[in-house]
């Protein structure tokens, strides 16, 4: 595989957001190579902590929860009550950290990013989630409000950001974290 600048970017931009402990949305058109640049970061980076989740036509939190049952490889069945659920998830992102990917991610709705955030925002759990999609995502998550933008961002009260293009790459956007444990140094992706 060539190296080219944008997959060296994604592969940066990877880096940054495992150490960080962040979110990272990777967006543009269809075949623009989104998914292959992550894998091949990944396959890189964190051979051994990364799971996969495709989802797609509108999942739910419920059809989230199911993915990442199966892509986490845990036993016997899925909780049938949410809470519970949540909690089995929760306890199993805690023991080891995992870089968890979601590909076709704009197919989500607002309550299947609100569900990562809620997910990733618990201070037990210990991931990296990296979204790829389509570009209809972003530009939705754009026209929201800032108030919906910073649920949807997984950030508290700062929204999304995008960041300029020499230092992320085009169509990139980092999701940048608020907690302090989950930065690095002062004003870490400020």
């Amino acid at each position: 595989m060539v190296g080219t600048d944008t997959l060296l970017t994604t592969r940066d931009n990877s880096e940054a957001v495992i150490e960080a402990k962040a979110m990272m949305c990777v967006y543009g058109p269809a075949g623009s190579g989104k998914t292959m640049s992550v894998n091949s970061a990944l396959r890189h980076l964190a051979p051994n902590i990364t799971h996969h989740l495709e989802l797609r036509a509108g999942p739910t939190p419920r059809d989230i929860r199911h993915g990442l049952f199966q892509a986490l490889g845990l036993p016997g069945e899925p909780p049938a009550r949410p809470i519970e659920f949540d909690t089995l998830l929760k306890e199993a992102l805690a023991e080891e950290f995992r870089v968890l990917v979601c590909d076709e991610a704009q197919w989500m709705k607002k309550t299947g990013f609100e569900f990562w955030r809620h997910l990733w925002d618990d201070k037990r759990t210990n991931i990296a989630v990296i979204f790829a999609g389509g570009e209809d995502n972003l530009i939705d998550l754009e026209r929201a409000s800032e108030t919906e933008r910073a649920r949807l961002a997984c950030v508290s009260g700062e929204g999304i950001h995008k960041v300029d293009v020499g230092a992320v790459g085009d169509g990139e956007y980092l999701l940048s974290p608020r907690r302090p444990d989950r930065t690095h140094g002062p004003g870490a992706w400020d």
